[in-house]
């Protein structure tokens, strides 16, 4: 029997990502690199679930540009199906990166994507209905959370992306059976001092409705909260090895959805994938396959059980 699909929902852009050589020097022209890609949170999402052979279907807005016909093709080569509404011209991502290559600032212009409404969503409602889950990132209009959570009953998996963005989420928190979440958008949604302990963004999130609830910490790893309590591993990948952390939490989402098909442990699949996506340049591992997952998942399995803290139970 084939397996059911995901369903992924969001952005495609292209990604220019500047690096400097050296410290960053405010209001000065800085030294460095400048590398551009395939992006956006829906898109990394669904390339890296398409490496992985889950061939998902992606639901977006697409210009039609070379770039716009250049990302569907990608896409559809690996293994996805792509289907968009068509708009006036290709989103935009553009991140400042360090010389270690951590993001220092980013400006994202995807307002084009409140093309995708309701008469796009009831043209694709049977391929909704049916999908094993559905994936949707934060740079989804409040319209389109408000009709996917009002007309289509499956598991929602959610990407808060980013502190101005996640807000576009507290309406729906009951709604959402997978949230994945950084230290400052928990706290965003969580309704907690910002100075609170992760574990009790987890919690307040928990309290809201979320069922699962991801919470990454950087070089220290991630949180998995759900009711039988809060689990917390340490990350794979030293900082000398990372060559750039945009896309480290798409592919974290990635290994989610991953483990979640074949009934393993999420929070060491989504580390395993963030390991691997750091070594790369682009936001996506262009030698992710499963095997190479399978492979650092044994690496990040020793790892964590060496480091590991032990699960906290729910107050």
């Amino acid at each position: 029997m084939a397996m059911a699909q995901v369903v992924v929902i969001g952005a495609a852009n292209i990604d220019i990502f500047a690096q400097a050589d050296q410290m960053l020097k405010k209001h000065d022209s800085n030294p460095g690199k400048v590398h551009i890609a395939q992006g956006g949170v829906g898109r990394n999402i669904a390339e890296n679930l398409a490496r992985l052979h889950l061939e998902p279907v992606f639901l977006t807005a697409l210009a039609q540009d070379q770039d716009g016909r250049l990302i569907k093709q990608r896409l559809e080569h690996l293994g996805a199906k792509v289907h968009a509404v068509l708009q006036a011209q290709s989103n935009r991502y553009v991140a400042m990166l360090d010389a270690k290559g951590d993001m220092m600032t980013a400006v994202s212009d995807m307002a084009n994507l409140d093309v995708l409404d309701e008469r796009f969503f009831v043209k694709h409602i049977a391929t909704l209905s049916q999908a094993d889950c559905l994936v949707l990132d934060a740079n989804l209009a409040e319209k389109t959370w408000s009709w996917i959570t009002s007309h289509v009953p499956r598991p929602i998996y959610a990407d808060a992306i980013s502190v101005a963005k996640a807000s576009r989420l507290k309406p729906y928190l009951a709604h959402i059976d997978g949230l994945k979440v950084n230290q400052f958008e928990a706290a965003a949604l969580s309704g907690e001092p910002k100075a609170a302990s992760p574990e009790v963004h987890v919690h307040a999130l928990l309290e809201q409705g979320v069922k699962n609830v991801f919470l990454t910490l950087g070089v220290a790893g991630a949180l998995h909260g759900c009711v039988d309590g809060i689990c917390h591993k340490p990350i794979l990948r030293a900082k000398k090895d990372i060559v750039n952390t945009t896309g480290a939490g798409d592919a974290f989402m990635s290994g989610v959805i991953y483990a979640r098909r074949h009934h393993k442990d999420a929070l060491i699949y989504g580390l395993a994938m963030s390991s691997i996506a750091l070594k790369s340049r682009d936001a996506v591992s262009e030698y992710l396959t499963p095997k190479l997952l399978e492979l650092t998942v044994k690496e990040c399995v020793i790892s964590c059980d060496s480091q590991s803290t032990p699960k906290f139970k729910m107050r």
